[in-house]
């Protein structure tokens, strides 16, 4: 029998989107939450947009995969990212991604958990057992890595771990930076806490010869029509 070959490297730049919240943008005297809030009739639309132009949403785990040739990598490749681990990604975006049976990676605070506004541990053991969504670190109190000590570092970034992965049964490679902060010491540490993957806020696609554990976002904002959204991507409706 003629083994299967594997399959090839996937080389091509794949665009990372950061969401934050999906619920109705707040009034003009929240101006940070109007940005960082998609309301989701414009999240249902942009899914719709993806769908019928052919991309597909994977996890960042997977897109670590076809990079390294150890699964196939698909149609237009796209990693949908969700940070902070708020409940309205459980209430308004999931249900808009089964429907189209897309996949995503939503990076959770685990010191946040189980509080107001986010997701309990219920919810995300749900989320996980459903293997459309990946559940990454974003820490356990979601500060400034590089304003902490060697030690705060180390906890925040292994604690977060080693506290999802009992809760899941599994490791969790995937880690985003809070806001964005981070330098060589803190990937360096990122690395050592067992994360294999890890995104930033810096504007830009996904290239093979990227740092993995320093990977660039295309940031979607609240507000923006769906032309824009479309022109991120290279391309329009």
């Amino acid at each position: 029998m003629t083994p299967t070959p594997s399959p090839e490297p996937y080389l091509g730049p794949v665009p990372i989107l950061m969401y934050h919240y999906i619920r109705p943008l707040p009034g003009p005297d929240d101006p940070v939450g109007q940005r960082l809030s998609v309301d989701p009739r414009d999240f249902a639309d942009q899914m719709h947009w993806l769908a019928t132009h052919g991309f597909t949403p994977i996890t960042l785990s997977e897109l670590v995969a076809i990079r390294q040739g150890s699964m196939p990598a698909p149609a237009k490749p796209i990693v949908l990212t969700f940070d902070d681990g708020y409940r309205d990604f459980y209430e308004n975006a999931w249900p808009i991604l089964r429907k189209y049976g897309f996949h995503a990676t939503i990076f959770v605070i685990t010191g946040f958990l189980d509080s107001p506004r986010y997701l309990t541990w219920d919810m995300v053991r749900e989320l996980d057992r459903s293997e459309t969504v990946e559940i990454g670190g974003h820490t356990v109190h979601h500060l400034d890595l590089t304003q902490l000590s060697d030690e705060e570092l180390a906890a925040e970034l292994a604690t977060c771990a080693q506290d999802l992965e009992r809760a899941l049964g599994h490791p969790v490679s995937s880690f985003a930076y809070p806001a964005g902060r981070y330098d060589r010491r803190v990937e360096a540490a990122t690395s050592r806490a067992g994360y294999r993957v890890a995104v930033t806020t810096q504007p830009g696609w996904a290239t093979a010869g990227d740092d993995p554990l320093a990977l660039p976002r295309i940031r979607i904002e609240g507000g923006i029509t769906l032309d824009r959204f479309a022109s991120l991507l290279g391309s329009v409706p």
